[in-house]
């Protein structure tokens, strides 16, 4: 039996890219919920009805409460999970369709998650492609840190797939130097107290030589320009 899927996207009300993830997901959910702690974002995208997509605002208390709360109004027992930067491929689409014709015993899904700068995928650096959970059963939790939050599994539980999601943050300046400063704020209440501005900028510069970033050419230098101006 086909499993019905419920996708949660999590937003902070200015994506540009939102409209093609929600049109990408229709093609194989009719429970979408948008999360948001933009209370006006969500009041206008309500006036605008869609079929199968749910708007609700919920005050932010940490990403992974966002992600939560939004698994807690899911319709159905599995969840699909992006952010609002990121699009599914075509590839991830057709093989939620054809689910019942695999075997797929695992409860959650590790996503192949390809990083874009500027229209181009990233192969070198902190930037490179990574896989995230993406797909799980509803009676699974995220952990709630200030960043970087999980959800919380048992290894055995876990599979991974190579069917991408394409992440587009870092194709607009602005408002990724402005996540990058958010981060920012949110990390500083966890560093050892000590460090100061030199150490993290130097640490950073570091980082992105040691992990080959310059390879990238111009946009491992944007990306590297722009961590260190976070760090400062």
């Amino acid at each position: 039996m086909h499993p019905e899927f419920s996708v949660v996207i999590t937003s902070g009300g200015t994506s540009k890219v939102l409209p093609n993830i929600i049109q990408r997901c229709l093609g194989f959910s009719d429970d979408i919920i948008i999360i948001s702690n933009d209370q006006a974002f969500v009041k206008q995208q309500q006036k605008c009805f869609v079929e199968g997509v749910t708007y609700k605002f919920n005050p932010f208390k940490g990403y992974g409460a966002q992600k939560n709360y939004g698994g807690s109004l899911a319709r159905y027992e599995w969840i699909v999970n992006f952010d609002d930067d990121e699009i599914p491929s075509y590839e991830l689409v057709t093989f939620l369709k054809q689910w019942p014709k695999l075997d797929m015993p695992s409860k959650v899904l590790r996503v192949q998650r390809i990083n874009f700068c500027h229209g181009s995928p990233v192969s070198w650096g902190a930037w490179q492609e990574d896989f995230q959970y993406r797909v799980y059963l509803k009676e699974y939790q995220w952990n709630n840190p200030p960043i970087h939050e999980t959800l919380e599994v048992k290894k055995a539980d876990v599979q991974k797939i190579s069917l991408p999601i394409f992440h587009l943050t870092a194709n607009h300046i602005a408002p990724f130097l402005k996540k990058t400063r958010a981060y920012r704020n949110k990390r500083e209440g966890l560093s050892p107290k000590g460090y100061g501005k030199t150490f993290r900028l130097l640490k950073s510069l570091t980082n992105s030589l040691i992990r080959l970033e310059w390879l990238e050419g111009s946009n491992g230098i944007y990306l590297s320009l722009i961590r260190c101006i976070e760090r400062v």
